[in-house]
C-alpha cells in the first residue's frame, strides 16, 4: 500500500519534507531584517492555480505534470478551509499504467482540507469520495497484476472486500496528503535574512554492532580490551542558505542540504521558493539527488484570483 502511495504521489507531484533551522522567527508580511517565518495571510474568496510539474531520472527519464487549482473557502481563527481540483494531466501512460481511474476522478471530483493557523501544519482532509474511486482502482489493478504472476486474485479481492473501507480511508488521506505536501510544508519555515549554514544531526538513528567472525572460530572470544568493530549509521545534515525579503513583502529563499552518512552516499536536496505578501507560494522549485537517481518538483503560479 506504501508503494501504491508513493507511486501515485510522485506523479500527482509531492515530495519530502526538510527539517527547519531553529531561529528567531517573525511573519513574511512584517518587514523585518533578522528572519522571516513563512506564514499564510489569506482571504476568504482567495483563489489560486499551479501547474506542478515532476521530473524523475531513474532508470529512465520521465516527466508528468497536472494543474492545482485551490480557493479558500472559509476563514476563522483558527483555520483555513480550502478546497482543491486537478486537471490537465499530462503523463506517460507506460509510465503510470492503470492510472486512467484516478485521472479521471481528479478531473471532475475535488477534496477539502483544513490548514490550522497556529501549527501550520494540514489539520485534517475529507477524503470520503475518494474511497470508492480506490477501491475500484485498487480491484482492477490487483487483478491485472496477479493474473500476470498467476496468483490467486480471490484473496485480494476478498481482503479489500472486507476492509469496511476503514483502511481504504487511511490510504485516501495518505494519499491527499501527499499530494498537497508541496505546498502545505512551505509553511512554518524559518530562516535568517542573507546567507546561513547550520548542522542537524539525527540522534534517533543507533550505533549497530558487527562482529567479524570467522566460522572456523565462532565460539572463540574477542581478546581482553578488545572492542567490535561498530557500523555508525547516525547522520549529519548540512544546510546552508539565503533568504531575501522585498519592500513589498515578497520573499524568496533558497536552501541546500547535504548528508553525511555511511548510508547516505551522495544524497543531496535543493529548495527554492517565492512567495507573494500573503504568503502564497509564486513558485517552489524541489530537487533531491540520491546517487544516480533525482525527483524534481516544480510548482508555478499560472493564475491568481484575489
Amino acid at each position: 500500500m506504501k508503494r501504491f502511495i508513493l507511486y501515485v504521489a510522485i506523479m500527482f507531484g509531492s515530495f519530502i519534507a526538510q527539517a527547519q533551522p531553529a531561529v528567531e522567527s517573525h511573519d513574511v508580511t512584517a518587514g523585518i531584517t533578522d528572519s522571516v517565518r513563512i506564514v499564510p495571510n489569506f482571504s476568504l474568496g482567495d483563489s489560486r492555480s499551479y501547474r506542478a510539474t515532476v521530473k524523475t531520472v531513474m532508470a529512465r527519464s520521465d516527466s508528468s505534470s497536472v494543474d492545482y487549482h485551490m480557493k479558500v473557502e472559509s476563514v476563522d481563527s483558527d483555520h483555513y478551509g480550502m478546497f482543491l481540483i486537478l486537471d490537465n494531466f499530462v503523463y506517460d501512460q507506460s509510465y503510470y499504467p492503470d492510472s486512467e481511474q484516478l485521472v479521471e476522478f481528479f478531473g471532475t471530483e475535488g477534496f477539502h482540507f483544513y490548514l490550522n493557523r497556529h501549527s501550520l501544519k494540514v489539520d485534517s482532509i475529507d477524503c470520503s469520495n475518494l474511497v470508492m474511486p480506490l477501491k475500484e482502482y485498487l480491484i482492477k489493478l490487483s487483478a491485472e497484476f496477479e493474473s500476470h504472476l498467476d496468483l490467486p486474485f480471490e484473496d485480494t479481492l476478498s481482503q479489500i472486500e472486507n476492509d469496511r473501507n476503514n483502511g481504504l480511508y487511511r490510504m485516501a488521506s495518505d494519499l491527499l496528503s501527499e499530494i498537497i505536501k508541496t505546498w502545505a510544508d512551505q509553511y512554518g519555515r524559518t530562516y535568517a535574512m542573507g546567507c546561513s549554514r547550520w548542522i542537524e544531526t539525527d540522534e534517533d538513528l543507533e550505533t549497530i554492532e558487527v562482529e567479524d567472525i570467522d566460522a572456523a572460530n565462532e565460539d572463540e572470544e574477542l581478546p581482553e580490551g578488545e572492542d567490535e568493530e561498530m557500523l555508525d549509521l547516525s547522520s549529519k545534515e548540512i544546510h546552508q542558505a539565503f533568504a531575501h525579503i522585498n519592500e513589498d513583502g515578497t520573499f524568496f529563499f533558497k536552501e541546500k542540504i547535504s548528508w553525511e552518512s555511511f548510508v547516505l552516499d551522495n544524497w543531496f536536496e535543493h529548495q527554492e521558493a517565492s512567495f507573494d505578501a500573503n504568503g502564497w507560494p509564486i513558485e517552489i522549485t524541489s530537487t533531491i539527488t540520491m546517487g544516480d537517481t533525482s525527483i524534481s518538483i516544480h510548482w508555478q503560479l499560472i493564475e491568481e484570483n484575489d
